[in-house]
């Protein structure tokens, strides 16, 4: 644990970071393939379509993929989209052409923090294609490697304003701990080392970033936390991103809280139907529209029965 040490929180608050965190999860992971086999297997097996036309955009059931500009050769993006949230990008694939003279790999594909975000509700052939790459991944021929691994600890607590004092870079380090400030207030707080460190570190105010974003609704129960919610993020790559899952979520949860925090995600939406989730929608639109709920649910109503009795009309009418 000693190379993992350019976060160290006092005691005192690791206690508060563990009574109000509200969980630990994976919001980014990157998948490097050494072997065609593999990267074909992933076509061959449905996980993607394999775009063979001269269209930009294919679609593979609920999911478009769309190719976009790559420096290496050929790149797509997986996106899908939900009622109330839009299109949502999930996955980014891209090949490597063999004049870049990668010594290593063929292509990567990245899973974007919105893919284990909506996971639930994704169409099952992306779940499946994350499983098969992890399970890639564990074995010893190195066909599959993992070469970045981003863990987000989200805590129901205001921002901090003096965390930038425990974050300690290296001695001989030539950069320092970066800082954003809106107004009179700090907001993020970011130690990024040089590209072949370790890991980086960010620590940040998440409501700041979702309302930036535009993602409200994404987080339909972020009005549950106010406006007390900070992330704190490590960017993992190699050795630390190929230990496994399991045991770099342990180190993470050593590191912030001294192992307290619970495994596993934020509370995530739910695009199937469920009636809290319709109530929600409509108490969130009649806010956004200075309505008392029950008026505007009231007008719903009315608004069926007159399509309801507009349907039976014409449908007398076309009987006559």
């Amino acid at each position: 644990m000693e190379a993992f040490s350019i976060i160290n929180i006092p005691a005192y608050m690791q206690k508060k970071i563990a009574q109000n965190a509200m969980g630990v999860s994976i919001d980014y992971k990157r998948f490097n393939i050494k072997s065609m086999d593999v990267f074909r297997n992933l076509f061959f097996q449905k996980y993607m379509p394999e775009n063979d036309s001269n269209s930009n955009i294919k679609y593979n059931g609920k999911v478009a993929h769309v190719r976009v500009n790559s420096p290496r050769w050929i790149a797509q993006q997986a996106i899908v989209t939900f009622e109330e949230v839009g299109a949502v990008p999930i996955v980014f694939v891209e090949e490597y052409a063999k004049w870049q003279w990668l010594k290593w790999s063929i292509a990567r594909i990245d899973f974007y923090g919105a893919f284990f975000h909506f996971y639930d509700d994704l169409p099952r052939q992306y779940q499946e294609l994350y499983k098969y790459l992890n399970s890639e991944a564990i074995k010893w021929d190195n066909k599959v490697r993992v070469t970045r691994l981003d863990i987000a600890v989200d805590v129901d607590m205001p921002f901090p304003q003096k965390w930038y004092k425990w974050i300690t870079p290296a001695k001989h380090s030539q950069r320092e701990v970066e800082m954003y400030r809106h107004w009179w207030l700090y907001n993020s707080y970011w130690y990024l080392a040089e590209k072949n460190s370790w890991y980086w570190v960010r620590i940040y105010d998440k409501t700041v970033q979702v309302k930036k974003t535009h993602k409200e609704s994404w987080y339909w129960w972020a009005d549950k936390i106010s406006e007390n919610w900070t992330r704190i993020e490590f960017e993992f790559y190699n050795p630390y991103c190929s230990m496994g899952d399991e045991k770099i979520i342990d180190m993470v949860k050593e590191r912030i809280a001294w192992w307290d925090i619970e495994i596993g995600s934020l509370p995530r939406p739910c695009y199937t139907f469920n009636v809290e989730n319709a109530y929600k929608y409509f108490e969130r639109y009649a806010k956004n529209h200075w309505l008392d709920i029950w008026e505007l649910l009231r007008q719903v109503q009315d608004e069926h029965y007159f399509r309801e009795k507009t349907k039976e009309y014409y449908w007398l009418v076309d009987e006559d």
